[in-house]
């Protein structure tokens, strides 16, 4: 056999080899690695609400509170990415019906914004559930924790915090104002704090 066919089987045989995760040689989908990692209903089907924007972190150490600490940190990066999805989402509406698009808005102005709606929102996230599990030995045969946890963040300020920084930045306020769903989120807004 050829130096190159040689290779070439040593490399088929490595990708069937690392494609065989589970116990049995099954190939693991990303679905069933989520469940093996947190077998918790909550974490592999996080909710879905009109009312909350949720996220799931997990994270493994050898020390159960290190674990934990860097789990919610995690939650709370996978927050913002909720948050910053929820922020385009509401701008997207808006130039659309003032029929625009959002190159016309000064981007370092929306970043500091949508940067803004960030930082004050997640100061009210919450964790909706956590487990800290013994997980497996680490190679030196000393013990490790997994922890995994579903967090949450209420829609209604995410909202209200976009709004707030909007009507803060006196440029985007002008392009905003024009749209009536901005109108209502606003009087919305002023309801809730009222």
């Amino acid at each position: 056999m050829s130096r190159w066919t040689c290779v070439v089987a040593c490399v088929g045989a490595l990708c069937v080899l690392a494609g065989c995760a589970g116990s049995n040689g099954e190939k693991i989908s990303s679905d069933d690695l989520e469940m093996e990692l947190c077998p918790y209903e909550w974490f592999v089907t996080p909710p879905s609400s009109d009312e909350f924007l949720y996220a799931t972190a997990t994270f493994r150490a050898k020390n159960g509170t290190i674990a934990l600490d860097a789990a919610r940190s995690l939650g709370k990066d996978a927050l913002t990415a909720e948050i910053e999805t929820r922020c385009r989402s509401l701008t997207e509406i808006f130039m659309q019906e003032i029929g625009q698009n959002d190159s016309v808005i000064d981007r370092d102005s929306y970043e500091k914004a949508v940067s803004q709606v960030v930082t004050r929102t997640l100061l009210s996230s919450n964790v909706e559930e956590q487990r800290t599990v013994p997980d497996e030995p680490a190679d030196d045969g000393s013990s490790r924790w997994r922890t995994c946890v579903l967090m949450s963040v209420p829609r209604d300020l995410a909202d209200a915090e976009f709004v707030n920084s909007i009507n803060e930045n006196e440029e985007l306020r002008i392009k905003f104002e024009k749209s009536q769903f901005f109108q209502r989120l606003d009087e919305k807004v002023r309801e809730l704090e009222g």
